[in-house]
This record gives C-alpha cells, structure tokens and sequence, in this order.
C-alpha cells in the first residue's frame, strides 16, 4: 500500500467530479531524492520507492526496488522525519541473501509493505512479470528488518492454471491496502496492459486467502491507464475515500477520485498534473508512493522512473525518485 508513515491529510475537495486543474491537489515543483549528497541512481531503471520505518528508530527510510538483479535497495534516513537525508544503500535481506524477483521487461523489484499474516511483524511483497506471481518475504521481527525466503502467494487463478500465459497475468505491480475496511490486506495490481485489478482478502486478518480476481471501474467501466499501469490505492484528496494513482508507461500519472467507502466504481481518471502541462521529471514508466516527507499535516508523492541515458559514452537505463511536495 505504500504508505505506512502517513498522517492525516488536511485537505477537503468539495466537488466529486473534478471540473478544473482547482479542484486538483496541487503539487510544487519536485526534486530528486539524495544520498551521500548526490541524486539516487537506481541500476537500469525501475525504480520503486516505499517509505517506511525500516531499523525501527521511529524515523522513516527509503526502500527502493530496482530491475538490476531484480533487488531492493535500503536507503537508512541519517536525518530527521521533517527533513530526512540518506546515506549509501545496502540491499534488502530475505533468508540470509539479497531478496531477489526475476526482473523482465519492465519490472523488477517492485516492494510493498503489510502486515499481511497479521503477526504483528511487516512483510514484504513484490509482483514481477511472468506466471502471475506475487512474491511474500515473511518478517522476521528483527531490525534492521530481515526477512524470510520468498514465496508465491497462492491465488486461485494460479492453482487453477489460468495466470500463466494470459497477458492479464504480465507485470504485476501489487499493492496492499485494506480496500474493504474488513481488518485484513487485500491486493490491487496493475498489469502490462494498463488495468487495474482487485483480489479482495476473503481470509481473516492472520490467515489470508485471496478471491478471484475482477477489475475496478470508472463510471462502470474497467480503469484504463495506457499500459503499464502501477496502481496506488490511497486517499489523495483528503475526504476519508479511497482513490486511486495510476502510473503509466508514458510517465503519466492519473487520478481517480474514489465515488464512495468500499466501493470498486471511481469517477474518469484526470492527470495530476494541470492541463497542458508535460510531467515534470523525464523518462517513462513510473512507480508511485505517498508519504508527509515534510511533516506538515499534508501527503506528498514519490515518483520512480525509467531514464535512457550515457555513462561512460555508453547508452544506460536509470531511475530516480523525485519527491513532489503538497501545496
């Protein structure tokens, strides 16, 4: 779900359907995320950020997947919660090794961190590209965290044959959220062809067993983000309902403000960004997180991208992670 180091947002949007770049949270312009006093460069791109309080020290760090070697990067926070600053990375652990997904294509480590078994303990969980597989590291306790060696997620749709090969099944971006204010985890992806999926956790909150899967709507119809889609379920704008941030191949970034508690039907997807204005930051095929970087009551939004570029006279893939501060 990509925001366990939240407070409250402050901020009520009266109107439902957005009529103008107004009614939008607005953002100020962003900066790339440092450590060691130089911008974070994720190795072939992908990168995926997550906050979270990773050494238990009551200050929050940076997780950041990337497609090199499918791993996770930890970027320990030196600073404070108000104004955080990193030092150099190590990779995240799972059974004694770096935690690793097959990276292919156009995912590799993609984290996201729950309670899912209700242990008490966070977990963490990637998607990857092939055979429809979510990958579940179960927390140790310890910290630093540490976790155990990976396994899939059991699904229905997998015990029964139906993931493997369906283009459905391609690139899943998972992200966990209590989407049904039950008390447990349930799951909202994102594929290769820009849907966005729900898996609804019909288990308890200590012994998940996940649904069918079906889509969710805009007006009535399945969301549609482009290709590529990586799906945020978060409450954007501040009216205590569930809306969804959609990160796309192209770099777009879209917005579907949620119509009611529990429900699966948004209202059209908008861009974050006012009308007519390109994303502020280059490269394509983004992954989304939120958090208060800043401390003021407000939620920010992290943005992880691909970018060509020339190392060494040699063409490269790279990513950043650029933070974009609330108004």
């Amino acid at each position: 779900m990509k925001l366990l180091f939240i407070l409250p947002v402050l901020l009520l949007v009266q109107n439902k359907v957005l009529k103008n770049d107004k009614d939008l949270p607005q953002l100020e312009p962003g900066f790339k995320i440092e450590a060691d006093g130089k911008p974070i460069v994720l190795s072939i791109g992908h990168a995926a950020p997550f906050v979270i309080d990773y050494d238990g020290d009551g200050i929050k760090d940076l997780v950041a997947g990337e497609f090199d070697d499918g791993r996770a990067r930890i970027y320990l926070n030196t600073g404070t919660n108000k104004a955080p600053k990193f030092k150099n990375f190590t990779y995240l652990q799972a059974g004694g090794e770096d935690a690793k997904v097959p990276p292919f294509c156009c995912i590799g480590f993609d984290p996201s961190f729950a309670d899912l078994n209700g242990d008490g303990i966070t977990d963490v969980i990637s998607g990857q590209f092939s055979g429809g597989f979510i990958n579940f590291y179960e927390g140790t306790g310890k910290h630093p965290m540490q976790f155990k060696k990976g396994v899939k997620l059991a699904q229905p749709e997998l015990e029964h044959g139906l993931a493997p090969g369906n283009q459905t099944w391609l690139m899943r971006t998972a992200n966990f959220i209590d989407f049904d204010s039950d008390g447990d985890y349930d799951l909202v992806w994102g594929n290769a062809e820009g849907a966005v999926m729900y898996t609804e956790n019909i288990g308890t909150q200590t012994a998940y067993k996940f649904a069918k899967t079906v889509p969710l709507n805009a007006e009535g119809k399945p969301v549609a983000a482009g290709s590529k889609s990586d799906p945020l379920p978060v409450d954007w704008d501040g009216d205590g309902i569930m809306d969804l941030l959609v990160g796309t191949e192209s770099s777009g970034i879209m917005f579907f403000r949620g119509k009611a508690k529990n429900s699966r039907d948004f209202y059209p997807g908008v861009s974050v960004w006012p009308t007519g204005e390109k994303e502020p930051y280059p490269g394509y095929r983004v992954r989304l997180a939120t958090n208060d970087w800043n401390e003021d009551g407000k939620l920010d939004l992290l943005v992880g991208n691909c970018e060509e570029t020339m190392i060494d006279d040699q063409r490269a893939t790279i990513g950043n992670v650029y933070v974009f501060l609330r108004k």
